[in-house]
């Protein structure tokens, strides 16, 4: 569940997905601002070819990320090909939304999924990190 500290936003959705005019802290992660023209640039894109859903998968570590490939649905739940233009545009919103840090240090990974019928867009984020613990007693 979201755990929403401070957000500037244009309206947001009962999970916390926003229209951002400036940085949003969810759950400890930054997240960067949105344009509204951007998000509906992708929206219209994908409409135009049909899609009622896209998803797109990311991972980073070490200083390094990619978001993969798209995968566009149709109502029927049917793959809806995509040109070149969409995917750039996805691959672009969703490397541009993530969160502050997802790529560096043990990074994290997740999936964006782009619900066109309700111009949202979902994020399921998975932060790694490594936990150290120092125990110290005398025997």
């Amino acid at each position: 569940m979201w755990d929403e500290r401070s957000a500037i936003t244009d309206g947001e959705d009962d999970a916390g997905v926003a229209l951002f005019r400036g940085a949003t802290v969810l759950n400890d992660l930054i997240l960067p601002e949105v344009r509204a023209d951007d998000r509906e640039a992708v929206f219209r894109l994908l409409a135009e070819r049909g899609a009622a859903t896209a998803e797109a998968e990311y991972d980073g570590s070490g200083d390094e990320g990619y978001v993969g490939a798209v995968t566009a649905r149709g109502p029927d739940g049917s793959v809806v090909a995509l040109p070149r233009e969409a995917e750039e545009a996805v691959r672009d919103f969703v490397f541009a939304t993530l969160p502050e840090g997802w790529e560096i240090d043990g990074g994290g990974d997740g999936v964006v999924t782009f619900e066109v019928a309700d111009r949202r867009v979902r994020y399921a984020h998975f932060s790694r990190y490594v936990e150290v613990n120092c125990d110290e007693w005398e025997a």
